[in-house]
């Protein structure tokens, strides 16, 4: 009958590995050492540069996730190779402007705001002053006309009691009915058309011009009439 081989049981061997005349040394392949690394005695601290981590950070387990603080990046941003440039939205800036040194105040046009005007929380409302339009009321498209409520007129004319004329009754004649008829006695007198009375003159021998005559006759009729 065959006995079995004994076992013999060989420590791990944590010495340094060498080799005889030619042999190549081994290649030994070592798992990464995820441990705390510490120090015997008095030996100072190992110094382990290990490169900044950029991948994407995961829980194991339920490992509440991590909380990583990234400061805010304010300088230029630039594109490598054709990348297209990112879009980077800017909230609006509202706050006050200021100059550096000798800088010129920056002119800022803001356009008109004609929107709404609200209040926040227990502000009191503003108060708008708008100058009285008196201008025309027109409408813009199919818009309706607007309606304007006038107060009714319940005063007098400029202002006071106006006063009162008061006229005796006229009963006299109208053009639209018998109007008074005005006797006039007969016309006995010469006129242009028959023979006028000739007044002699004596005495008075200073001829005349055609001008003065003509006066004379003139007045001479006026007379007559």
């Amino acid at each position: 009958m065959t006995e079995p081989a004994p076992t013999v049981e060989v420590p791990e061997y944590k010495g340094p590995i060498g080799t005889a005349g030619d042999e190549p040394a081994p290649v030994v392949e070592v798992p990464e050492y995820t441990d705390p690394i510490g120090t015997a005695g008095d030996e100072p601290a190992p110094v382990v540069e290990v490169p900044e981590y950029t991948g994407a950070i995961g829980t194991a387990g339920d490992a509440p996730a991590p909380v990583v603080e990234v400061p805010e990046y304010t300088g230029a941003i630039g594109t490598a190779g054709d990348e297209p440039a990112p879009l980077v939205e800017v909230p609006e800036y509202t706050g006050a402007i200021g100059t550096a040194g000798d800088e010129p105040a920056p002119v800022v046009e803001v356009p008109e705001y004609a929107g709404a005007i609200g209040t926040t929380g227990d502000e009191p409302a503003p108060v708008v002053e708008v100058p009285e339009y008196t201008g025309a009321i027109g409408t813009t498209g199919d818009a309706p006309a607007p309606v304007v409520e006038v107060p009714e007129f319940t005063g007098g004319v400029n202002g006071a009691e106006g006063s009162v004329h008061e006229v005796p009754e006229f009963t006299g004649g109208v053009n639209a009915a018998e109007a008074t008829v005005h006797e006039i006695p007969k016309f006995t007198g010469g006129v242009n058309g028959g023979e006028a009375a000739v007044h002699e003159l004596s005495g008075y021998k200073v001829e005349q011009s055609l001008v003065a005559q003509a006066m004379s006759k003139t007045e001479l009729i006026k007379r007559l009439k």
